[in-house]
């Protein structure tokens, strides 16, 4: 669902004054933190990085990592229901779950917590393709990218020419475009909160280590959105014409005083507990040694012979 642009503005701008049902939501001890952001924002965001945040701080640092799709869906940031409807409401219960089968294949809780799973794995998102082309990518060396590129078709191509454009250092601890599969992950938890197939307890559970996993993998809002953006074009290259749509949503969010990321400091703390692991990144690079991009195979030798270059490279060649 794309809205109209006027709509979108005033969704991005306002998803953190939605009235008292979401203050309510967020919790009871949430304080001013909006009026304090309106009065003084570069003091209030100082404040927010260097004391304890409060408990709905921290749940909306934790929402603000789906907020990209939030705002291509017209949803809201700042509560832990997409819609900020009564969750309890048959009608948009059926809304959600409906969401949920068509572009998830999801119709039960069983269901949804497979996906979650499958998606924290792997098996499901789009970690793994981007990691098989990558590392087929660095095998081949950059002089054979192009052929690769040519001899795929359509979407295979784009593909390729996408990790090819961002093959960027390894972290070790998660793999490239987790921002695409955990950002998903937690918008995941929220419907299906809304779906009546999570308590609220059992979504924060899981919202809250996914977004200390996504802290622990960037060091700032630009940063994650940047690797967003290379997800979702990688998951499907036919989305690139809404690309600029995308960076819009991003400028926005990052626009003080009211954009969700300029109000809430990428480094304050998410409080104690767990960070979800990405369990296939822990699988990969159990025993992973990255190809050498200047290696050469061991049975290769140059035209003129291994000696000539031994000498035209020593110390005392010419």
């Amino acid at each position: 669902m794309k809205l109209p642009l006027s709509t979108l503005v005033l969704s991005l701008f306002l998803a953190n004054f939605v009235g008292d049902r979401a203050s309510a939501q967020l919790a009871q001890s949430s304080g001013s933190l909006s009026a304090e952001i309106a009065q003084d924002p570069e003091q209030a965001k100082s404040s927010l990085s260097k004391e304890a945040p409060t408990e709905a701080q921290i749940w909306t640092h934790a929402l603000a990592f789906s907020a990209v799709l939030d705002s291509r869906n017209g949803y809201l940031h700042s509560t832990l229901s997409v819609t900020n409807e009564n969750s309890m409401d048959p009608r948009q219960r059926g809304l959600v779950q409906q969401t949920l089968s068509q572009a998830w294949g999801i119709h039960t809780r069983t269901e949804l917590l497979a996906m979650l799973d499958k998606l924290q794995s792997g098996e499901v998102g789009s970690r793994h393709g981007y990691w098989d082309i990558r590392h087929a990518l660095l095998e081949a060396k950059m002089e054979n990218y192009g052929p690769m590129i040519n001899s795929s078709e359509n979407d295979e191509a784009a593909r390729i020419l996408i990790v090819a454009t961002h093959l960027f250092p390894l972290k070790w601890k998660t793999m490239p475009i987790i921002a695409w599969d955990f950002g998903r992950y937690i918008f995941l938890c929220r419907t299906g909160y809304d779906a009546g197939f999570l308590t609220e307890g059992e979504a924060w559970s899981r919202i809250l280590p996914a977004a200390r996993l996504l802290q622990s993998a960037y060091s700032s809002w630009s940063e994650f959105a940047a690797d967003y953006l290379v997800g979702r074009n990688f998951w499907n290259p036919s989305t690139a014409a809404e690309n600029n749509d995308i960076r819009f949503y991003i400028t926005m969010m990052n626009c003080p005083p009211y954009g969700l990321w300029s109000t809430v400091p990428w480094s304050q703390s998410l409080g104690d507990g767990s960070i979800l692991q990405d369990t296939l990144a822990e699988g990969i690079f159990r025993d992973y040694q990255e190809p050498d991009a200047n290696g050469v195979p061991l049975t290769y030798f140059p035209p003129e012979g291994p000696l000539r270059v031994m000498l035209k490279t020593s110390i005392d060649g010419k």
